[in-house]
């Protein structure tokens, strides 16, 4: 899966009408809300601002065509969202109407054409799906433990020392099952 990187907009005239495509990374619906509340106060003499949101992974979305004809404007925005493989991101559509109406293929494709450009020219970086382990190791084995998590792509979330350390690692989906066996071995000790 991807995310965005940065914040990236772009313009498209269609017919008079203007359609300013923002993408911005979205992680939930109260954030869509405000940031969309936002886009408002900004963009005051808008007639419609239309968003897709993609949350997590691909089974969590919303999206709205905001009093445009119904799946006009948020369907084909969440379609070009859904075909660029993007979570965590919101792609709002601010809409001024030129005076021309354009009918709902004209608006399918012109909110969906204002979509693409946008993401076209947004920049993304692959997003790596962890778990978390969660294990308690002796001060002994600390060295050969920083050593095996070097050469790996382990994060250290959280370590608290005591008469033992309390270790809390993000460890790649994929590599989870082989780090908690390398661990154990370690440790001496089954992680539950």
């Amino acid at each position: 899966m991807l995310a965005l990187v940065k914040e990236v907009s772009t313009e498209l005239v269609v017919r008079k009408s203007k359609f300013i495509s923002i993408a911005t990374p979205c992680g939930s619906a109260d954030e869509l809300k405000a940031k969309k509340d936002a886009l408002w106060l900004l963009h005051k003499g808008a007639r419609h601002i239309v968003h897709a949101a993609v949350f997590s992974n691909l089974s969590l979305f919303s999206y709205s065509d905001d009093k445009e004809p119904k799946g006009t404007a948020g369907l084909p925005t969440f379609e070009v969202l859904k075909g660029a493989k993007a979570v965590n991101i919101a792609l709002f559509t601010i809409r001024y109407f030129g005076g021309v109406l354009l009918g709902t293929g004209g608006l399918r494709r012109a909110y969906g054409d204002s979509a693409k450009q946008c993401i076209e020219k947004a920049e993304f970086a692959e997003v790596k799906e962890f778990k978390t382990l969660d294990f308690t190791a002796s001060y002994q084995d600390i060295g050969r433990l920083k050593r095996l998590f070097s050469e790996s792509d382990v994060e250290i979330i959280k370590m608290e020392e005591g008469a033992d350390v309390k270790m809390t690692l993000g460890v790649a989906n994929s590599d989870f099952e082989s780090m908690k066996g390398r661990i154990e071995e370690i440790i001496r000790t089954k992680i539950v």
